[in-house]
């Protein structure tokens, strides 16, 4: 990423971070610290976007959507941008391809802030040593299996109570 980090990190600098944990990926390690926050970070540092799903059910009581992958159960579908949407459109899509949910997307509730530990791999071209991915809250509309991606990364999508 060509943009300067200095950017980011004034950003970042009156913020508190809620929580940090380190994150092994398959081609590096990151620190990633998550901040509630409704302001938008330096655009050019936002790869991807997600969003919690929520839903009401006839009895009143509150879901939340549940994806599972092949390395873990989550409850923040989504993912990157392309180049001509907007932010809250790339959580739309996101959501809709990874678990077959139509969802209106609603405040953002904060991001996370990833740092690059390790060096990549030779001739492995990736994100900046600097990231961040939104979060907004969204609400589940309607069911799409066809909106689904057939052979994605997902298992399975499934809303579980709140309790």
């Amino acid at each position: 990423m060509s943009t300067s980090t200095d950017t980011l990190h004034t950003f970042l600098t009156p913020l508190t971070s809620q929580w940090t944990e380190i994150a092994d990926w398959p081609l590096a390690r990151f620190a990633v610290s998550g901040y509630q926050c409704n302001q938008l970070p330096p655009a050019a540092f936002i790869t991807s976007v997600r969003a919690i799903v929520l839903r009401q059910t006839s009895e009143q009581r509150t879901e939340v959507l549940v994806v599972q992958d092949p390395e873990r159960y989550h409850i923040i579908p989504g993912g990157r941008r392309e180049s001509d949407e907007t932010l809250t459109a790339t959580a739309v899509r996101e959501v809709l391809e990874e678990t077959g949910w139509q969802v209106t997307i609603g405040d953002l509730l904060g991001f996370a802030h990833f740092q690059r530990l390790t060096p990549l791999p030779p001739g492995v071209a990736f994100t900046g040593a600097e990231f961040v991915q939104l979060v907004y809250s969204a609400t589940a509309e309607r069911y799409h299996a066809e909106g689904r991606e057939k052979d994605g990364y997902e298992i399975s999508a499934t809303f579980v109570e709140i309790t």
